[in-house]
């Protein structure tokens, strides 16, 4: 086999190792933080909310578009939905959203996308 072709091969495996998806990374790799801090607080809407009415209403103007929604259960966290979004600046971050009964609302966290 001749070395471009074996080096495009090793590119196309490696690059199958790794995931452009945040929200399966999120997944994944659930931050620490979740329920623990970085929240964007109460979100007084009810649970028939859309998922992009409760995330602009936590974020304000700060959100530019909404690029996903799925829902997601990752390991030591309650199922939840995680918003991938497009804030000004050209800045991808993942909101989680999470319904809380006793709060009689949406709870909103927000982090990096990987």
């Amino acid at each position: 086999m001749k070395a471009p072709h074996l080096a495009t091969i090793i590119g196309i495996v490696l690059g199958g190792c790794t995931t452009s998806d945040p929200i399966a990374y999120y997944q994944a790799h659930p931050p620490q933080e979740v329920g623990k801090g970085n929240s964007f607080g109460h979100v007084d809407l009810p649970p028939t909310a859309s998922p992009e009415e409760v995330t602009r209403a936590a974020l304000g103007p700060a959100v530019v578009e909404v690029l996903e929604v799925r829902k997601v259960h990752p390991k030591g966290v309650t199922a939840h939905t995680a918003v991938l979004l497009m804030l000004k600046g050209d800045v991808r971050k993942i909101a989680a959203l999470f319904y809380s009964k006793e709060r009689g609302g949406w709870v909103v966290y927000a982090f990096d996308a990987h």
